[in-house]
């Protein structure tokens, strides 16, 4: 249980730092019985960072000039009619960038909830793929060919 704690708290700084996707990996290696509580953990904790980044987006991106610049400079109304397909693909594939779409809050997309919503399914449905294929990969390979500390990391 405190694994998935650890887990849950290392996914929700993920969005910044991309951990989430080793961290998944590493972990359905180590544990490819909990595969599927592995990447509804790493989910939800992304989606709380992400919900971190929609509700005070403006004060990170006071922190930081660059990301402020790039963000204005991108014309988010044209989207306006897709922003559910568009938090969808964000969400799955990463593309575009689900943190930039977090960071610009209510500019984006109004309702938080739905924004959430949306991706917080996609990002089950990613890392359902990703925490999968390592289960996958050890029942077809001898997981004793792993290193140690993979095998010992959780």
């Amino acid at each position: 249980m405190l694994t998935y704690l650890f887990i849950f708290l290392v996914s929700i700084i993920s969005p910044v730092l991309a951990l989430a996707e080793p961290l998944c990996i590493l972990a359905a290696l180590a544990k490819p019985e909990a595969w599927i509580w592995i990447a509804l953990v790493i989910a939800a904790g992304q989606t709380t960072g992400f919900g971190l980044l929609y509700f005070f987006g403006d004060v990170i991106l006071g922190w930081m000039p660059k990301l402020k610049k790039k963000l204005d400079g991108f014309d988010l109304s044209r989207f306006r009619k897709s922003n559910f397909v568009l938090t969808g693909c964000a969400g799955m594939f990463g593309l575009p960038p689900a943190t930039l779409l977090a960071a610009a809050g209510p500019v984006f997309e109004a309702r938080a909830a739905v924004f959430l919503g949306v991706l917080f399914v996609a990002r089950v449905i990613r890392f359902l793929v990703i925490a999968g294929l390592p289960a996958t990969f050890v029942k077809v390979f001898n997981p004793e060919l792993l290193p140690s500390w993979v095998q010992n990391l959780f």
